[in-house]
Order: structure tokens, then C-alpha cells, then sequence
């Protein structure tokens, strides 16, 4: 079905898998078409989970600049406008999904591939993986949203030193900012994120959904906007038959 893209199943989880390895899966003008529309198949699909990897010796390189000028006129300022638009709504399909998302890093997370990583909520990665923000390295600003992400996820100060210096850090240094939730050895990345997808996968979908709503709005409102908001989703979960059920299962396992 695609071409520079594959996408399988396992159970609820679906494995979204960057296929361009003989160019670290870097993303040409192609594989940001696919990945929009792999991403809205995954989207209508009955999946609970998503994971996203890359093909080959790392997880994605960014964009393929080869490729960009080929198949673009990088002095038409509209047309790269339109082209990094349509490469950033894909990082907002991901953040859409009405089931989590976990990136499987290994090798490069670099630049536009680095912004991927961070669009889904978790992302487990290798020691050794390479993540660099790239961007002020070729002499351009952060694109894909990627300066709203990733603050919100270590922190700006953090955020600050790796955008603005540019410098490489490892998988597990990585883990110690808090952008990546688990590591794995090299050979185990993807089974450690589909071990975390079936999990994921296993729960309660509409308290997930709700949970990531409630998180994805952490920053935007205030304290008692939130607990509103908590309040809410709680009075229309608790009048439906299936929380009903839902507790009388938790109930019965706690009295075990």
C-alpha cells in the first residue's frame, strides 16, 4: 500500500515503521504524504495503540534535504511554507489519535525526526540512541511544533540548551531530562515499546483518551479550569453502564 512506509497489526497494537533505510529513514516529499495518510487509516481503525519506528539503523535522520531539493523550489517561499505545513499537521495527526502513541527509537533522532519522537506520548529508546534538535546546526529554526513539544515535556530550560547549542546527547541522557520514558538494550527497543503498547492497549480506552486530553491542556489552563474539566469527565464516566462494570471487575480483583 505504501511505499515508503509499512504499517502491520499485532492484536490492538498497530506498528507504523519508517522504510527508508538506505537514507535513515529520512523523510522525503513522498513519505510526508504517506504518513498522512497512514496515519488517518490508523485513525479509523479499531486499534487501541500505536507504535512508531524505523527501519534498518535508525529511527529517523529528519528531513531528506536531497529530496526536498529535487522535488522542490526551495526559493518559493510558499510552496516550503505549504510543505513544512503539511509535515507538521502530521505531528498533529499523531497528537489527535484517540489512542496513545509510543516512538521506538534507536540510532539517529535527528531534527524533523526528533520532533516525530517527541509528538508521541511516550517514547522508549536504546542507550545509545543519538537525539540532536538539529536545527540551528544547518542554520534554520525548529519546525514541526517542536518548539511548543518540547518544552512541555523537560522543561524550558532544558529545551533552551538543546535547540539553541545544537549538541547530540545519548538515550540515556535522554532519560535523565525526562523526555524518554524507558530504555532498552538496542536489539530490544521495539519489543520493550510493543510490551508498552499492549499494556497501553489493555486499559480502559475512553479514561486514556480522557487522561491525555486532560494532559494535553496541562499548560494552557489553570488550576481551577482543570479540576472543572477532571470533574466533568468524571459525572459522565460514572453514569455509564460499562464504569459500573469496569469497578465491579476492580473490586472484585482487590478482594482477592
Amino acid at each position: 500500500m505504501f511505499d515508503t512506509l509499512d504499517v502491520s497489526h499485532a492484536g490492538a497494537v498497530t506498528v507504523l515503521t519508517l522504510r527508508r533505510p538506505d537514507r535513515l529513514n529520512a523523510m522525503s516529499v513522498a513519505m510526508v504524504a504517506e504518513l498522512r495518510d497512514a496515519l488517518d487509516l490508523v485513525g479509523r481503525s479499531d486499534a487501541r495503540c500505536l507504535v512508531l519506528h524505523g527501519a534498518g539503523r535508525g529511527f529517523c535522520a529528519g528531513a531528506d534535504l536531497r529530496s526536498l531539493a529535487e522535488e522542490l523550489d526551495l526559493d518559493d517561499a510558499a510552496a516550503v511554507q505549504d510543505y513544512v505545513v503539511s509535515w507538521g499537521r502530521n505531528v498533529e495527526r499523531f497528537r489527535a489519535l484517540r489512542m496513545p502513541s509510543i516512538a521506538a527509537v534507536h540510532g539517529v533522532a535527528y531534527g524533523g525526526g526528533f520532533s516525530l519522537a517527541i509528538a508521541c506520548d511516550l517514547v522508549v529508546a536504546t542507550t545509545d540512541a543519538r537525539f540532536n534538535t538539529q536545527y540551528v546546526n544547518i542554520g534554520i529554526n525548529p519546525d514541526l511544533g517542536s518548539s511548543w513539544m518540547l518544552p512541555r515535556r523537560i522543561g524550558g530550560a532544558a529545551a533552551r540548551a538543546l535547540f539553541l547549542r545544537g549538541n547530540e546527547i545519548s538515550g540515556r541522557r535522554a532519560h535523565e531530562l525526562g523526555l524518554v520514558a524507558e530504555l532498552a538494550p538496542d536489539h530490544d527497543v521495539l519489543e520493550a515499546a510493543m510490551a508498552i503498547a499492549v499494556e497501553l492497549a489493555g486499559r480502559d480506552p475512553v479514561a486514556v483518551a480522557q487522561t491525555r486530553a486532560l494532559l494535553d491542556t496541562a499548560f494552557e489552563t489553570d488550576l481551577s479550569t482543570a479540576i472543572d474539566h477532571e470533574a466533568n469527565g468524571l459525572a459522565e464516566r460514572f453514569a455509564t453502564s460499562e464504569f459500573r462494570d469496569l469497578l465491579a471487575a476492580f473490586r472484585a480483583r482487590s478482594e482477592r
